[in-house]
């Protein structure tokens, strides 16, 4: 007969082992040390080190039934990324290429399956990142201070809570993608008052997206288009953009100083498309059309507001704005160039036929008297934030009107020998001028204002801290000059 030992425990010490031809993709592991405990139908791996291709490595794990072979173990490293990388799946390595990768790391890789189907072994690999740069090779880092996770099997690659800077700007980071390329993918990266999020499908080095959602400072979109070499995106893309004027107050302080103390609320919406480098908006070729049925600019309320945003070159264009306002219109066309050493901008606007009375209903305290149409136009340019450089021109006039009274002008009534009817209240209904801006001060050498019985004109210079220099001359006006002529005279 033959005797079978059921029950055994026994053990194997190995120091510096080197094994040979382990499996076909593993050819060679050096200097293996450690200890393996077997007992029937199961072999227990506490620890056993070793180097495999110049990586260094700590396995564990079990093999249990020794018909079947399962085993589930663990291998972990601690290296340089780009030889751990090295070690990865060819297709995990095709979605790293191009990239340089610098930093600690910790791997490791879970191994599940039989030893008698070693192709059929589902492998894992899960790499730990700690302040690592990436940089498109020959090319300076564009993520720096990175810590993450990175988890690559079957399915694809996952980079998991990727923290890092990138400018001057903090970022969180998860993403998958797939291996298989028909499988879609996603995508999150957000920041301070920031966030992407995207599905996708791989397509080389591109990424085509069917939908995503952006938010910035009260800017969002909802896109699909194209991310070309997600290695180093560059967007292009397309869709629908909301911007809530009212939360956008950070926005305007970032980008576009000049409106954050307007006073905006509420929603513009409309098409746009966009292409450029993910992280450098200011030379993005972006075009939106934005309209919204109200617009208030603090309490000045803008009906039927249409306009249009062109940037190109790191010039922003509006080339057209227009708007219903006080019952009349008003419309405006603007440059902003970010393309100079300072941010330099050139404006015109206008306004026809503005209703005073609804200006006047307007004001705190309201002024019911005020009265008539109102017609306005004027141009500005300089560079932002020097207002001792802006220049600029304009005019105005108001007809058929009521802008205000005053008894200031009595006393020109009672000359010697004369009394000059009209004058202990005179009305004034009419206005114009042309005038210039520069020296940060607004200068005129034609202001009239016309009333039923005195005109004035004034030439002088408005502060834009609203410090008055003016010259004013008072004469009759014509109405009293005509009386005056056909009862012969002032004078008797």
């Amino acid at each position: 007969g033959t005797n079978k030992i059921e029950r055994y425990i026994g053990r194997l010490d190995l120091v510096n082992v080197d094994i040979a031809n382990l499996s076909k993709k593993i050819q060679k592991v050096d200097q293996i040390s450690g200890r393996v405990d077997f007992q029937p139908d199961l072999l227990t791996v506490q620890s056993l080190q070793g180097t495999y291709s110049d990586v260094p490595f700590d396995a564990s794990g079990t093999v249990e039934s020794f018909k079947e072979l399962r085993l589930n173990g663990r291998i972990r490293s601690n290296l340089d990324l780009n030889k751990i990388l090295a070690l990865a799946p060819e297709e995990q390595k095709r979605m790293l290429s191009g990239l340089d990768i610098q930093g600690a790391c910790e791997a490791v890789t879970t191994l599940r399956g039989s030893l008698r189907t070693p192709a059929e072994i589902e492998t894992e690999y899960k790499l730990l990142l700690k302040n690592a740069t990436v940089a498109v090779k020959n090319k300076k880092p564009f993520m720096r201070s990175l810590n993450c996770g990175i988890v690559m099997n079957l399915r694809g690659l996952q980079i998991v809570d990727a923290r890092f800077l990138s400018g001057p700007r903090a970022y969180l980071l998860n993403a998958f993608f797939p291996k298989i390329k028909t499988a879609p993918g996603n995508l999150s990266l957000q920041s301070s008052g920031f966030r992407i999020g995207m599905d996708y499908f791989v397509e080389g080095n591109d990424l085509r997206v069917p939908s995503g959602k952006f938010r910035y400072l009260g800017l969002s979109a909802d896109f699909k288009g194209k991310v070309v070499n997600f290695k180093d995106p560059f967007l292009n893309i397309n869709g629908t953009a909301s911007l809530d004027l009212e939360n956008a107050r950070e926005l305007f302080t970032r980008h576009a100083p000049f409106l954050k103390e307007a006073g905006l609320s509420g929603f513009l919406a409309g098409p746009f498309t966009l292409s450029g480098a993910w992280n450098q908006p200011l030379d993005w070729d972006l075009k939106l059309d934005a309209k919204t049925d109200t617009l208030w600019v603090k309490k000045t309320r803008l009906d039927s507001f249409r306009t249009q945003f062109l940037l190109k070159e790191r010039k922003l264009q509006i080339p057209f704005l227009h708007s219903a306002l006080y019952g009349g219109s008003f419309g405006a066309r603007a440059l902003v160039d970010w393309s100079r050493p300072k941010p330099y901008f050139d404006a015109k606007m206008y306004a026809n036929n503005l209703n005073l009375s609804k200006i006047g209903a307007s004001l705190d305290p309201p002024k019911k008297e005020l009265a008539g149409n109102m017609i306005f136009q004027m141009g500005l340019r300089g560079y932002m934030g020097a207002k001792e450089n802006w220049r600029g021109q304009g005019a105005f006039s108001v007809s058929k009107g009521h802008l205000w009274k005053s008894s200031l002008f009595k006393q020109m009534g009672h000359l010697p020998f004369v009394k000059v009817e009209g004058l202990d209240t005179v009305t004034f209904s009419e206005a114009g001028s042309t005038f210039s801006i520069h020296h940060q001060r607004v200068w005129t050498e034609d202001l009239t204002i016309l009333g039923d019985t005195v005109d004035l004109s004034l030439e002088g210079s408005v502060g834009f801290e609203q410090d008055l220099n003016m010259e004013m001359t008072v004469q009759y006006s014509s109405a009293v000059l005509r009386g005056a002529l056909d009862t012969g005279g002032l004078v008797p």
